[in-house]
């Protein structure tokens, strides 16, 4: 008896609260909304080789999310810019004369490229790489596609070890994916930057020192904004590799210092190649004031926003986090890494792929945040939804559908 008359109280009480607002049945839609995209979550990365089905649907999100342009590829036989790439796949270790493609460049008003293609002296990670496998000016397209296939699998695998939850790994991919960051690795045609980011990834993945040596050093030498990001690898290692106090051990220790020693190599093979070959680095588009007036004015806070959208939420967690914990030297190095990338991308035009160098900075966020089980899943899946947000119906696959419609008129 007692327990119908609880029953009869409920169901009354019920109507009332959602006959006022509809608050009540809201908020069960919010909640049935959320079970089922766990749910179907849960069901994916149950599978066998589950990183590879979160791997593979993070591709097609990022290829339907940001299409790309038929333009990435029409210019590959046709373009100066291309004819430069090709002339440095052919000769790695030669200095390139850019003089006979000023008038080009200047006519296609792409004076910024040119200034970019004086420095790809020492980044030659790529050119060697084409060079061997005969690819030509499309070495550096290639180099982001293949990496691409390889790194968001990689990725879910990695967040997957550090939340120790599958789910969570696939709403944190995902939402790289839908980031312009996660754009940019199929959509880069001249700089291989997924490369980079691939390799950047690796050095946190494997464990192993030769690994993490090669790792960062390969890719420094696919640009030099890798090292900064190779900031936040030593500070992963000191903190994946640590004491429930928080202190690094001794396996924390060796592979931080693997990192330092991959930095000192790059410089000492840097300089023996300039001195052997007479590389060298050009400074057209660095520390010029109109540079970085347009950043200050148009790149904060919008693009740097768009780099990892609202994957950024888990770095204030962390730098939260690291701050409640006392861990105030951490805290300064994880801070430092992160402006230090973002300062460096200020003074540059590529502002928002210079700021992507700071994608390790993701993982370390990942393994020092403290939330709850339930807060860390609302994070991770609020991260993915804030990624759709974020597209834009002319950058997605609907613009074929567009580009069709113009044709068919």
């Amino acid at each position: 008896m007692p327990e119908a008359t609880e029953r009869a109280g409920a169901d009354e009480a019920g109507p009332s609260i959602a006959g006022t607002d509809g608050s009540g049945a809201v908020e069960q839609a919010i909640s049935d909304f959320f079970g089922h995209l766990d749910r179907a979550g849960h069901r994916l990365v149950e599978r066998r080789g589950w990183t590879l089905w979160v791997g593979g649907l993070a591709i097609v999100l990022s290829l339907c999310a940001h299409a790309p342009s038929s333009a990435l590829i029409a210019p590959l036989r046709t373009s100066w810019l291309f004819d430069v790439l090709r002339a440095q796949v052919a000769h790695p270790l030669t200095q390139l004369d850019l003089t006979p493609f000023e008038p080009a460049a200047a006519a296609a008003h792409q004076i910024a490229g040119l200034q970019h293609m004086d420095k790809l002296a020492f980044r030659l990670t790529v050119p060697l790489l084409g060079h061997v496998l005969h690819t030509g000016g499309a070495s550096f397209l290639l180099a982001s596609w293949i990496a691409g296939l390889f790194f968001f699998p990689m990725l879910a695998r990695v967040a997957g070890t550090l939340f120790g939850d599958r789910t969570n790994a696939a709403y944190v991919t995902f939402a790289f994916a839908l980031s312009e960051s996660g754009k940019h690795i199929f959509n880069d045609e001249m700089f291989g930057d997924g490369l980079a980011w691939l390799l950047l990834l690796m050095a946190i993945r494997f464990r192993n020192a030769g690994m993490i040596f090669a790792s960062v050093l390969l890719a420094a030498f696919t640009d030099e904004r890798a090292l900064a990001g190779s900031g936040a690898v030593l500070l992963y290692w000191l903190a994946v590799e640590a004491s429930p106090a928080g202190k690094p051990t001794r396996d924390g220790w060796l592979r931080a210092a693997v990192v330092v020693a991959a930095w000192l190599a790059y410089f000492a093979v840097r300089l023996a190649l300039g001195q052997a070959f007479g590389l060298r680095t050009g400074w057209s588009g660095l520390f010029d004031l109109d540079v970085v007036r347009r950043n200050l004015w148009f790149s904060y806070p919008w693009g740097l926003l768009q780099v990892f959208q609202g994957l950024w939420l888990w770095i204030v967690v962390a730098a939260i986090t690291l701050y409640l914990r006392r861990r105030f030297l951490f805290g300064l190095a994880f801070g430092g890494v992160a402006g230090a990338i973002v300062a460096a991308a200020t003074l540059v035009w590529d502002f928002t792929r210079s700021v992507g160098y700071a994608l390790i900075l993701l993982p370390v966020a990942w393994r020092t945040q403290a939330l709850t089980p339930a807060s860390t899943r609302a994070l991770a899946r609020s991260t993915f939804l804030v990624g759709f947000c974020f597209v834009v119906p002319y950058d997605c696959v609907f613009s074929y559908l567009y580009h069709l419609g113009r044709l068919l008129r």
